[in-house]
């Protein structure tokens, strides 16, 4: 098939040839062999593309503690999430999108300003702060649970977070999390979840309703 075509394309260059002249033609041909050669790498770049595209697939890994009580657990107070490196903000749009959907399984949430004057008081606050685990010691949440009424608080980061229109849906966000128990200080459930969607807002919103839907169910199985 490829013979049948160069003999073809040969052929009208030597017609071309005799009416418009050699050096014409062969810039011509030139041009035409450059542009084909970007034509094939980026249909090459197009498959390439399409195969990393099904690679990537939500995802959920939760692990929990064997000693966790997570019938008690009603009130969360949340921490606002870590940005993810390059993408300013992530941290805001997980954190109110999980935060959402954890009312909308039930739970009360203590949102994140109140949580910050305790931690400005007890720890020290400064913009953009993470929250450890470690950091949480018993008289800092001895002092969360008596101020907000809080039965356990979660923390996490936003580990990575991307648009790229060149991927179908072209958003993708994937969040840590530790939810940690106000009395023991324990850490009762970590993991991280994944997902895309056609904004970071979406995206985040399918990762919130993942969260909440796999502590709800394991409230539910622990009973």
């Amino acid at each position: 098939m490829m013979d049948e075509k160069n003999q073809i394309l040969e052929a009208t260059i030597k017609n071309l040839e005799k009416t418009y002249g050699i050096s014409t033609i062969m810039k011509l041909y030139k041009y035409i062999n450059f542009f084909l050669h970007y034509i094939y790498k980026a249909f090459f770049l197009f498959l390439i593309f399409s195969f990393l595209n099904g690679c990537l697939m939500p995802t959920s890994h939760i692990a929990i503690s064997p000693y966790a009580k997570l019938s008690e657990i009603k009130t969360i107070a949340i921490w606002k999430f870590g940005d993810a490196g390059g993408f300013k903000n992530s941290g805001d749009i997980a954190t109110i999108a999980i935060a959402n959907s954890l009312m909308e399984q039930g739970f009360k949430i203590i949102p994140y300003t109140k949580l910050r004057d305790i931690i400005s008081i007890e720890i020290g606050y400064r913009e953009g702060m993470s929250l450890e685990a470690g950091m949480l010691t018993p008289k800092v949440l001895s002092r969360i649970r008596e101020e907000t009424g809080a039965d356990a608080i979660l923390i996490g980061n936003v580990i990575t977070a991307w648009c790229n229109m060149m991927w179908t849906p072209p958003c993708w966000i994937e969040c840590s999390f530790q939810l940690i128990d106000i009395h023991s200080g324990e850490i009762v459930i970590s993991g991280n979840v994944s997902d895309d969607g056609y904004s970071l807002q979406s995206a985040a919103q399918q990762v919130g309703e993942e969260l909440a839907k796999k502590l709800r169910k394991l409230m539910k199985s622990k009973k």
